[in-house]
């Protein structure tokens, strides 16, 4: 009977743009996942526009954007004109324009589409945004998301922004009122906005260290502290009475994994998870591009 359930599963055939450290990571991935098959690898710079549609072999059934970041709108709209289920990679695109146009171009085609936020499947933020809910709604939120690297084709904060960003726009929804305040750290930014009327405030960017950090204060007094430290993301909890801040243990688990499950369950068509589409990405690329406006350009 279980043999039956696998063989009921439909085999999905997924084509690879981009082949460096982050896509070889995907592939490893995908490699080890029931009922998927890497059907072709094409590096970014290669014919990924026949990649798609599958030159003489069968189209795939879905294709994974791990190419630098300039090229994720280019091919995200490329993947959408053959109606083609995407993941891609942070950030969907380095302009509003161009996320703009990924946006509408998937709300009109209705097709799967999965920005790589990976922090939205890290087991201590689902923990965290389990636990800020009803009563319990977030007030303030920081957050500090460095590290010593960044990509050559990107800014740093384009670099690292999109991760705590696209937690607070899941955490909370919309933006109803923007206030930008920049400040150095290094060369981190950091941008204050608000939310909802909840007071947001990231810093981002190149730093000396690696710090990720992503804190929110609740309504009842207390707050959650997520830490994407090593050895393992961490989740704590702390109440205004308790001045020492106790450990919440969190599962391991890998972000990577469960961001792709969702995306292939949606080619399958399970669509119910709402971290599908582009809209964290269309949020957190507006918010970015609008901080970035106002910097000279030696920091960005």
């Amino acid at each position: 009977w279980a043999l039956d359930v696998a063989a009921a599963v439909k085999l999905l055939r997924v084509a690879l743009i981009g082949f460096g450290a982050w896509g070889r990571r995907i592939s490893a991935v995908l490699t080890d996942m029931p009922q998927v098959i890497v059907c072709s690898v094409c590096r970014s710079a290669g014919d990924w526009r026949a990649t798609m549609k599958g030159g003489r072999a069968r189209r795939p059934d879905a294709v994974v954007i791990a190419s630098p970041a300039a090229l994720h709108a280019e091919m995200t709209l490329g993947a959408l004109d053959l109606n083609l289920p995407a993941f891609v990679e942070k950030p969907m695109a380095l302009s509003q324009p161009d996320a703009q146009r990924v946006h509408e171009q998937a709300l009109a085609s209705k097709t799967p589409i999965l920005i790589d936020h990976i922090q939205l499947w890290n087991p201590a933020f689902v923990e965290l945004k389990r636990q800020a809910v009803g009563a319990r709604a977030p007030t303030r939120i920081s957050s500090v998301w460095c590290g010593q690297t960044t990509h050559p084709d990107c800014s740093s904060f384009f670099d690292y922004a999109p991760h705590p960003l696209s937690m607070v726009f899941d955490l909370v929804q919309s933006i109803s009122h923007v206030e930008l305040s920049m400040v150095t750290r290094g060369t981190a930014t950091r941008v204050v906005f608000y939310c909802n009327g909840v007071g947001c405030e990231v810093t981002a960017g190149r730093s000396g260290e690696r710090t990720r950090v992503f804190a929110v204060r609740l309504a009842d007094g207390s707050a959650l502290t997520l830490s994407d430290m090593p050895p393992m993301p961490s989740l704590t909890v702390g109440f205004k009475s308790a001045p020492v801040q106790n450990p919440l243990p969190v599962a391991d688990d890998r972000p990577l994994t469960a961001a792709l499950a969702t995306f292939l369950a949606a080619c399958r068509g399970d669509r119910s998870d709402p971290r599908l589409g582009t809209l964290r990405g269309l949020q957190t690329v507006q918010m970015i591009c609008a901080t970035e406006e106002g910097l000279p350009e030696s920091r960005r």
